[in-house]
């Protein structure tokens, strides 16, 4: 009810009401009729749950994806010489150094061709070209081109000063390997892949200054190409049915509030009567509206989050529940709840005390 009080003779005008009433006289409605209340607010919680599954499953499944196409290489680029060069192009000993000075460029490494074949045996010819080529490697260079060691271990600083190769010093000694090749013949450059083709560009003139057109670089994996295709497709047809889904949620919040204005026409006439202005009765339906929708949107968020989580864990993808999902659910049930209570608040405003009290 609206208080009043006196001002030395001046008539008698309403007391403002606290937002703590307003919040109060808001509840009122919602705590009378329950059950109308839960199936308006069921109406936005299935859309905010279509919003967040459709948002939410997408991206797992596309963070799935990422994860799996850069397990290829999509941010790795080669840079080596021109093959048959006479002379040979040798690129500098601090080659991967020199390409580490790229901004976007994260990691390096390179390899050296020991120009050493591995036979099966002593008894093969040596003009037969079949066996295993030897390369020399950075310390680096596995997690440089995502590679991994099955058993064992890789070569490490504890290593460096020591005359160690990953298949043995006998065999290298035996092979005619007496030192680590001093010039890299590839060098592995890893860098952000938005900057791929601009690190393309500037990495011949990196790694060899005097003679930038005597370098090739691989072109960046087509893997990348279909990761940046998935990170620009998005589905506008979940979109469109999440939407559909909230403009139905409205719709029913709107048409139990109008028909809530209509049921408790003598409780509007009454406080009016009692000296509750037009403003009161407006902030009384629209934070009804508003509440409404908001419990509603609370619901489908965390119905939405808990049935995305569930599927994507079965699917075996990472999770991922974009924040703009959450945003957009409680931020969207917001603005539905004041769309929908817009009209049914001033209608209830407008009513006149003696005809809210004579239809009631």
């Amino acid at each position: 009810m609206t208080r009043r009080r006196a001002h030395h003779g001046d008539p008698a005008r309403p007391v403002r009401l606290a937002p703590s009433d307003v919040l109060r006289l808001g509840l009122l409605g919602i705590r009378v009729r329950r059950m109308r209340a839960a199936l308006s607010a069921l109406g936005i919680s299935i859309g905010i749950l279509t919003l967040v599954l459709v948002t939410g499953i997408p991206a797992s499944s596309q963070r799935a994806l990422n994860e799996q196409l850069a397990a290829l290489g999509t941010n790795l680029l080669r840079a080596q010489p021109q093959p048959n060069q006479r002379p040979p192009v040798l690129l500098p000993p601090e080659a991967a150094k020199m390409a580490a000075r790229i901004g976007p460029v994260s990691r390096t490494s390179a390899v050296a061709n020991t120009h050493t074949i591995v036979r099966r045996s002593d008894r093969t010819d040596p003009n037969d070209g079949l066996g295993l080529s030897v390369l020399a490697s950075q310390n680096d260079l596995l997690p440089t081109v995502n590679g991994r060691v099955r058993s064992g271990r890789f070569l490490s600083p504890s290593t460096d000063r020591l005359p160690t190769v990953v298949f043995g010093h006998q065999a290298a000694a035996r092979l005619g390997i007496p030192r680590i090749a001093g010039h890299p013949t590839v060098v592995y450059v890893r860098a952000d892949e938005d900057a791929m083709e601009a690190v393309a560009d500037v990495l011949p003139a990196t790694v060899y200054p005097q003679l930038p057109g005597l370098v090739q670089v691989s072109r960046p994996s087509d893997a990348l190409a279909a990761k940046r295709a998935a990170d620009s497709t998005f589905s506008a047809l979940f979109l469109g049915l999440s939407g559909v889904a909230l403009l139905v949620g409205g719709i029913g919040v709107a048409n139990t509030m109008y028909i809530s204005v209509l049921e408790r026409r003598g409780e509007i006439g009454l406080r009016r009567a009692l000296g509750a202005n037009r403003r009161q009765i407006r902030g009384q339906f629209m934070t009804e509206s508003v509440v409404l929708s908001l419990l509603g949107g609370v619901a489908g968020t965390v119905m939405g989050t808990l049935a995305t989580v569930a599927y994507v864990t079965y699917q075996g993808w990472p999770p991922v529940i974009p924040m703009t999902a959450i945003a957009m659910g409680t931020g969207g049930a917001t603005a539905i709840g004041v769309l929908a209570g817009v009209y049914p608040s001033v209608r209830a405003a407008r009513l006149a005390p003696t005809e809210a009290l004579s239809t009631a």
